[in-house]
């Protein structure tokens, strides 16, 4: 398992043409077996990440050259210009992929595994509309309750810590506008989420004496 599981990584990783080779060998279909029969964690762990490996290709080079950086003199990308699969997408959607990752996400033996599965399902509707409805439609799965997640854990991270607030800033920050549809949400416990990591953003612009809208 663990073998086969290394090649697929091996051979998919940004290799569209071999990506569809390991689909057509029904690869998908025994990973997604995988993960529905087996409960061990750092098997999850590794064909989650498989299953998200074989969803992008190349990165567009076009695209990729507006958004590198310098590091250590070498260019770095940051991830933003890479190419969805949609033939493995699908092939991972029909084999019943999306929902089991849904339900891992909704119910995850770790943090690690529910972080690993919602980037994986990134990757499994990124730029396909027809998974992104697939995936609307999971009961498990809501939205709104992981962008809560990610900006909970960006206020955690940020809290009382400096160095990760100038770190937030840098990269962009965090609109006020993201928060609003929770305090008009009606749901008390998205409404103190909300609160709470509002807070701990408006806190890191008074220690600067900034305005709220510049981060």
């Amino acid at each position: 398992m663990w073998a086969g599981c290394m090649l697929a990584t091996a051979l998919g990783l940004e290799d569209k043409e071999n990506q569809i080779k390991l689909a057509k060998a029904d690869a998908i279909q025994q990973l997604v077996r995988l993960l529905r029969m087996n409960k061990k964690e750092s098997v999850q762990l590794m064909v989650i990440e498989v299953l998200g490996i074989l969803c992008v290709g190349e990165a567009d080079e076009e695209k990729l050259s507006g958004w590198a950086y310098e590091q250590e003199g070498e260019r770095a990308a940051v991830g933003v210009a890479y190419r969805n699969n949609k033939e493995t997408q699908r092939c991972i959607a029909d084999e019943g992929g999306i929902m089991e990752l849904s339900d891992l996400l909704q119910e995850p033996p770790s943090e690690q595994v529910q972080v690993a599965v919602a980037v994986c399902l990134a990757r499994v509707v990124l730029s396909n509309r027809q998974n992104q409805e697939r995936l609307q439609e999971e009961p498990h799965f809501h939205f709104d309750d992981i962008r809560l997640q990610a900006g909970m854990a960006l206020s955690i991270f940020a809290y009382n810590n400096t160095p990760q607030q100038l770190s937030l800033r840098e990269l962009g920050g965090i609109k006020f506008s993201i928060f609003e549809p929770f305090f008009t949400s009606g749901d008390e416990f998205q409404q103190c989420q909300s609160a709470f990591q509002l807070g701990s953003r408006n806190a890191a612009l008074c220690s600067r004496q900034s305005q709220v809208e510049e981060w």
